[in-house]
Order: structure tokens, then sequence, then C-alpha cells
């Protein structure tokens, strides 16, 4: 419990700074945060899936990793800031550049480091330029709601408030698993990419699911697209043996929801889960509601709707 404590303030920490180091343009620095995103991510997912599968604080916090991680990524990816551009005012727009000079200043005074100067007036200069970041964006939130939205943090309760009593969210993830240091050294310390996926309901703590190595499991989604792809073959064998390995696990923590809001991941991405046979062997879609999300980090974002463009009539 303790590691677990210690490791949730620690991504608190990284949270509250990862902002500033994504906002600035450099690609190759953003791929090499999300390198290390990854691999924290990663060993969070395993500690819950391996090492203490069942414990309800491992399964929040790795879900919560997980939700986190996703939508940083995919906000950065989807140019998160020429959105908000896009549904703002021009007063809130003017306050949004403000905010954005302010986070490229810091990120590169924390890149710049302290060089040959004082390191005393450095770490002086970087806490003003935090406090310079933190008032700008309580500015920005306080004059538009579509930043808020934007900004807020994943947390596994208002993903969950968002579920209604026969629904369940199904959070896949691809992750690699932190190998023993003592035979890899600090090199090479990841293992081949594994599967795995999250159940939440929405009453209780997450449970996590292993589903097994990527080398086995990805075979039998590219097995399944191929026979879909071809009008004369039978597909209800290759479908079986994909639900075998995504859906079959799942089903005793599936009872009694009709309503599945899926987030796939890797090539879990490609799967016609409605396509897929169900615990009465028939198509899923015939027994369930299907949604597809990005992240179940959608789920707890309610995005306030557009400005109108045209005044009342």
């Amino acid at each position: 419990p303790e590691a677990l404590t210690l490791r949730r303030q620690a991504q608190d920490t990284a949270d509250r700074e990862l902002a500033a180091l994504l906002w600035t343009g450099d690609e190759q620095r953003k791929i090499n945060v999300f390198n290390h995103l990854r691999a924290e991510a990663d060993a969070v997912v395993h500690h819950a899936v391996a090492l203490q599968p069942g414990d309800a604080q491992a399964a929040m916090l790795a879900l919560r990793t997980v939700l986190r991680r996703h939508g940083r990524i995919l906000d950065v990816l989807a140019q998160t800031t020429a959105h908000l551009r896009g549904r703002m005012d021009a007063g809130d727009r003017t306050a949004l550049d403000d905010l954005s000079a302010a986070r490229t200043r810091l990120s590169m005074l924390v890149l710049r480091g302290a060089g040959s100067g004082e390191l005393a007036a450095w770490q002086s200069e970087v806490e003003g330029a935090k406090t310079d970041v933190s008032w700008r964006e309580k500015v920005v939130s306080q004059r538009s709601a579509t930043f808020r939205a934007a900004v807020v943090q994943a947390e596994v309760a208002a993903v969950q408030a968002q579920l209604p009593a026969d629904a369940a969210l199904v959070e896949f993830v691809v992750y690699q698993p932190p190998l023993p240091h003592a035979e890899h050294g600090w090199h090479g310390r990841q293992g081949p990419a594994r599967y795995a996926v999250a159940v939440l309901r929405a009453k209780g703590p997450p449970v996590w699911r292993d589903l097994g190595p990527g080398a086995e499991l990805e075979p039998l989604v590219v097995a399944a697209r191929r026979v879909l792809n071809r009008p004369e073959s039978a597909p209800a064998a290759a479908l079986a043996a994909l639900a075998a390995r995504i859906l079959d696990p799942l089903q005793p923590l599936l009872v009694g929801a009709r309503d599945l809001r899926l987030a796939p991941d890797g090539a879990l991405l490609l799967v016609p889960f409605a396509a897929l046979p169900g615990p009465d062997a028939k198509p899923l879609l015939a027994s369930h509601r299907l949604s597809y999300l990005t992240s179940g980090r959608d789920l707890g974002r309610r995005r306030p709707p557009p400005p109108a463009r045209q005044p009342p009539l």
C-alpha cells in the first residue's frame, strides 16, 4: 500500500509538470515524454495484473493511470489548443494565448537548466514561471467552461459516475511488463507486448484481466478480419476463437451489463466486436448495446456545447 501511495503521489507531481512539457512544438521531445509515460503506465498495469491481482487500490491506480496517459497523448495528437481556440470568444482566446506564452517560457526554462549560472537563481526563476502559469490557468478557467472541460484530469470516480447500473466500461490496453533488473540491467527492461483489460461497473473498483501475449492474440485478430473480408468464407470459427481470448475471461465481470462502453487499444482497434459471439453464441450486438470510446476518459469529460455562431432570432 505504501508503494502504491508513493507512486500515486509521484504521478500527481508529474501530471502538474506534464502540460508545460507538452505545450511547445518540439516533436522529438513529445515522443520522448510519451515513451516515458508509456513505460510508467506499463509498470503500473503490470503491478495490478501480475503482482497484486484483485487488489482494489492497485486496480484503481492502474485504470487511473491508463485513462490519464491515453488522454494526454490524445490531447496532444489532436492539437487540443487549436480546438480550444475554435470554441472560444475573442477575450478567451487572448487569455489562452497569454497562457500558451507563459507555458512556453516555463518549458524553455526547465529545458535550459541552470547552465553556468547560480542554481538558486534558476530555481527561483522556474518557481516564478510556475506561479505565472498557475495564475493564468485560473484566469482562463474562470473565463472559459471549454478550457475547464479540456484540462480536467481523469479520475476513475468521475468516469464511474457516468455509468448506468447495466453498463460497463471495458478499457483495453497494450503494455510491456518490466523485466527483472538482475537479468537485463538498466537497458532493455521491458518484455514483449501483452494485452490487458479493465472492467469498470457503476459500483465497486475496477477489475483487471491479463489477455496474454500480443504475439498470440494479434494473429487471431488478423484471422477474424481475413475471413470477414471474404464473402465465401465461414467466419464462425475465427470469431469464436477471438471471442474466447478477449471476451470469455470477462463474462463473470459483465453479468447484468447490457450496455458495453468499449475502449480498444492496439490491434483490438480492428476487432468487429459487434460480430463476436456472446455467452449465448449469438453476435454480441444481438444482446448488447455497444459504443466505442477513444478512452474511458471520454465518459468523465462533459464538454460544454460550442457557442452559437449567430445570435438567437
